[in-house]
């Protein structure tokens, strides 16, 4: 099946791309999508953390990434353990920092 995978802000800078078009076998879930992210596109340092993935982005800080599947927070569908399905968006977005 076919994913897109779009990153937003500086995490464009931090991945080397902004928007990924991924083959990915049938029934993977959120989780598995994020481990073949890491293995193969070079994904930061991810850890699942309840219903998000907690990146590691410099100096050994880690940060909350915000997640959408098809424009809707992950935590409101089944968290990582949300199927993906042909046709999906994943837009990641950084944690947002501003006055």
């Amino acid at each position: 099946m076919k994913v897109t995978v779009k990153a937003y802000l500086y995490l464009q800078k931090v991945l080397g791309w902004k928007e990924l078009l991924l083959d990915l076998p049938d029934g993977t879930n959120l989780f598995e999508f994020f481990l073949l992210l890491r293995q193969s596109h070079g994904f930061p340092g991810a850890v699942a953390a309840g219903n998000s993935i907690r990146i590691q982005l410099e100096d050994d800080k880690w940060f909350n990434l915000t997640v959408l599947l098809n424009g809707r927070p992950i935590g409101s569908l089944q968290g990582l353990d949300t199927a993906l399905a042909d046709g999906a968006t994943v837009t990641l977005f950084p944690p947002a920092a501003g006055g």
